[in-house]
């Protein structure tokens, strides 16, 4: 990742479909589930690495957009229109993550029942279950911000709310997760980019932040910001539109989408 970008965006979405493949993720990690039991008799043994390549697709996504879950539409949306006006695939978090806690269940439902007719679960187990499972996702996600050229996050009330003090919080541990993540990581650019002159935007950018839900009881995460670089909506709509300049000479060349890329960056620093 090179460049994050603090973006507002609270207008209201229809439902979308993105417009681009994404893999059948469920019945991939499903699959995953069903071939560790048969492999034993005794102990099942999910291995790390076939959890996550069926999970997480390689490569092929130029920016990764970490948004609430209730803005889901908006964030494909965006990705959407990113596509179809520039051939730009974007990382959508929920697409992946929203998975884990049905995954978590069938594993546990599988493995751990109790009572006599099986309507408990054995807590301690089930717990170490979603630890791993949470650890898996953490450890993909930051594989997949770090393969990205830019993290859009999504600030929406959705998402960030001041705390008394009017610091900007988060109330979900996953928004947290990728705030810090991207507070910290190397800057480098998509391993697949070629390397292309950006002449008058080098900048850096602030971070975000995450909290975790679980019934009524809720943690409050202070959003780290401040690394991110702030974009508007108006500006936002600008390149979604695609009104902005080519400067790339783009009917020239190979990989045009990390041109048009260089092209929103020029016109996100302005």
């Amino acid at each position: 990742m090179k460049f994050g970008f603090n973006i507002t965006f609270d207008t209201n979405i229809p439902e979308q479909t993105l417009v681009y493949q994404t893999s059948n993720f469920k019945k991939e990690l499903k699959g995953v589930i069903e071939e560790a039991i048969s492999k034993s008799d005794v102990s099942v043994i999910y291995k790390h690495a076939e959890v996550v390549n069926n999970w997480f697709p390689k490569g092929g996504y130029h920016i990764f957009i970490s948004h609430s879950h209730k803005d889901a539409n908006r964030a494909k949306y965006i990705a959407n229109k990113l596509y179809e006006n520039y051939g730009i695939k974007s990382f959508i978090d929920s697409e992946f993550w929203g998975y884990v806690d049905e995954i978590i269940s069938e594993i546990n439902h599988e493995h751990f029942p109790c009572g006599e007719n099986n309507e408990y679960l054995i807590y301690e187990s089930c717990m170490k279950v979603a630890s791993n499972f949470y650890l898996i996702l953490g450890d993909a996600l930051l594989d997949a911000i770090n393969l990205s050229d830019s993290c859009w996050f999504l600030n929406t009330s959705n998402s960030i709310h001041c705390t008394d003090s009017l610091e900007k919080a988060t109330y979900s541990p996953w928004i947290y997760t990728e705030l810090k993540y991207t507070s910290v990581i190397e800057r480098n650019w998509h391993p697949e980019r070629e390397v292309i002159a950006l002449e008058s935007i080098i900048k850096a950018g602030n971070g975000m932040e995450k909290i975790s839900e679980s019934a009524n009881v809720c943690v409050e995460y202070i959003a780290p910001l401040n690394h991110l670089i702030t974009v508007t909506e108006n500006k936002l709509e600008l390149i979604l539109d695609k009104k902005i300049g080519d400067i790339g000479s783009l009917k020239h060349r190979n990989n045009k989408h990390f041109y048009w890329l260089n092209s929103i960056y020029e016109e996100l620093f302005k």
